[in-house]
């Protein structure tokens, strides 16, 4: 299910997945893992052009990332999925 994976020098394993894609109501879910724990959340919707997000700050030491690097990275890839009507990101776009 993870699409997007990114090593820091800290050694955090920071992977990006994409579980929801609903095309007809420009909606993502994007969610970050970080070492295989989930850390952030959001739900990406751009026909109301608005961006919900969820946190799991508690379990996490401060993060490497900062969470708009995050989010925006998020926003950046639904907008991608949305605009070429990829229906099916998780199983076409697996590293």
């Amino acid at each position: 299910m993870a699409d997007f994976k990114k090593d820091n020098l800290a050694e955090d394993k920071v992977v990006y997945h994409y579980p929801i894609v609903d095309l007809e109501n420009k909606l993502v879910k994007g969610v970050v893992t970080v070492d295989d724990r989930t850390y952030l959340c959001a739900h990406v919707d751009l026909y109301k052009g608005m961006i919900h997000v969820e946190k799991n700050a508690e379990e996490f030491e401060e993060s490497k990332i900062s969470d708009k690097t995050m989010i925006d990275e998020i926003r950046a890839m639904a907008e991608f999925i949305i605009d070429h009507q990829i229906d099916n990101y998780c199983k076409n776009f697996i590293n």
